[in-house]
């Protein structure tokens, strides 16, 4: 098995990419079964975790890798070809628990980590849950969806209102999986193999140390916890769709070579000029998109190398270019599954897979298309956007 271990971009993309070739057919071989029960089989996410793909956005000091926002595009972009319910886990977990990681004060660290090693993680985005002071810590209430991975996790996160102030203060709480119920609630048409069930606390105690701030500066690591949220996420929304939608594009050409339509006299897919002007837009249009992606994340990186702020209108830029990577990847699985053809309606096929994947992708909160009002707000010269909402 292959760990990345490199700082250097290049030697840490290529030890990467090397440990995701080991995993490869582990992957492939598990896609229909985490299908069919509704999450990672454990050779999926067990080759994951063995390859550190989940300590991909962690501290180093803490044993992460963290890498960098364009190695983490390239990384999720080609586990997203490879399969997309493995790919939507990894990064999820990932960005989780780099959340936890490295904003959960010292005092906490050493409950979170198993064997000296850091956990695997889930949890819930949004604030669905309700914190009451006590002493040493909180009461936490609350029921979060869409935790995906919370079958293989070990410890599971959530963000809550604290007490009652206004304007309202938010936290994140970190607890053990045991200490949550989880719902078995995932019953869905698509990311099916993610597990993304909910899970709930009620008046569990949460100590002060397990709490983190993902708005303030961060307890640990170095300059890439500096682009924080948005930012620090959007990137990865915008890789996924990427990735699906590519392997859409490559799986519909190869398809193209020796598939026939016509009723009377069959004529070759790929020989109708349609297609192939379809074919070449599509591919023009996803590289254009990757593009605007990668270069807002480059923007980004190097402010926070230079120690400069990173931005509301620097955030909403970057979460603008994921929202259009995602609308883009959309359009173009779309049109790849209307040539496959009928053959894409029959279970196990990958460019239904990626139509279906991308589709439900695009409807998370993170890609919503409000994120281009506070772009034009920026672009605008208006003060105090909010690239966040």
């Amino acid at each position: 098995m292959t760990i990345a271990t490199a700082t250097d971009r290049e030697e840490l993309r290529a030890q990467l990419f090397a440990a995701i070739d080991g995993i490869e057919g582990t992957l492939r071989a598990c896609a229909d079964e985490a299908e069919r029960i509704g999450t990672l089989p454990e050779p999926a996410w067990r080759a994951l975790h063995d390859a550190g793909l989940f300590r991909l956005k962690s501290p180093r000091e803490l044993g992460g890798f963290e890498a960098d926002p364009i190695t983490q595009i390239e990384v999720i972009e080609r586990l997203a070809y490879i399969d997309t319910s493995a790919d939507w886990c990894m990064f999820v977990g990932s960005g989780t628990l780099s959340l936890m990681a490295a904003w959960m004060a010292d005092e906490g660290i050493a409950d979170f980590l198993i064997d000296g090693r850091l956990p695997r993680t889930a949890g819930g985005v949004a604030a669905n849950g309700r914190a009451e002071p006590v002493e040493g810590g909180y009461r936490v209430t609350g029921r979060w969806p869409f935790a995906s991975g919370s079958e293989h996790a070990e410890w599971l996160g959530g963000l809550a209102y604290v007490g009652e102030s206004d304007p309202p203060v938010t936290l994140g709480f970190s607890f053990p999986k045991e200490q949550a119920t989880l719902h078995g609630n995932w019953d869905v048409n698509a990311l099916k193999g993610t597990g993304s069930q909910d899970m709930s606390v009620t008046d569990l105690f949460v100590p002060e140390r397990h709490t983190y701030d993902n708005m303030a500066p961060s307890a640990r690591g170095g300059p890439i916890y500096a682009i924080t949220l948005p930012g620090f996420v959007t990137n990865e929304h915008g890789a996924f769709v990427l990735g699906a939608a590519r392997r859409a594009i490559d799986e519909t050409a190869e398809l193209a070579k020796t598939k026939t339509r016509g009723y009377i006299v069959p004529r070759g897919v790929a020989a109708r000029e349609r297609f192939q002007s379809d074919l070449g837009r599509c591919d023009v249009t996803l590289t254009a998109a990757r593009a605007g992606l990668v270069a807002a994340s480059e923007r980004a990186w190097e402010a926070a190398l230079a120690g400069h702020p990173v931005d509301a209108a620097m955030q909403a830029e970057m979460r603008s270019m994921a929202v259009h990577a995602t609308e883009v990847s959309l359009e173009v699985v779309r049109t790849m599954f209307r040539y496959a053809g009928a053959r894409s309606l029959y279970a196990g096929n990958i460019v239904d897979r990626c139509l279906r994947d991308v589709t439900a992708a695009s409807q998370h909160g993170m890609v919503n298309e409000v994120a281009y009002e506070a772009r034009g707000q920026a672009l605008l010269g208006v003060h105090d956007i909010a690239p966040l909402t």
